[in-house]
């Protein structure tokens, strides 16, 4: 049996570092990575995964956007990917909002 694909998309790798550190620590998935969405859009293309875990304000393409884009695309291919979006607060003693 094939291990899930979680697809872990953020624009700082020390965050999404610490969500695939979190994860792996729990579940035995393929864990794959993307800095931005525009680079998330183009590997779900071409590599479906199981989960997609977003971080909301990024260069290029935000998670919101992702989203739309992955909902087109599921409605073409009929597929479904669960997507978790992510956010933090900026500055000081910031926390990650949801995971």
């Amino acid at each position: 049996m094939n291990k899930p694909v979680v697809l872990v998309v953020d624009d700082e790798v020390d965050a999404r570092n610490t969500i695939i550190d979190f994860l792996e620590a729990r579940y035995d998935c393929k864990y794959r990575e993307a800095k931005d969405g525009e680079e998330a859009v183009h590997f779900v293309k071409s590599n479906p995964c199981d989960v997609m875990i977003l971080d909301i304000k990024m260069p290029k393409k935000g998670g919101i956007a992702v989203v739309c884009t992955q909902l087109k695309l599921s409605r073409l291919n009929r597929g479904q990917t669960p997507i978790y979006p992510s956010a933090r607060r900026a500055g000081k003693g910031s926390q990650r909002l949801s995971l």
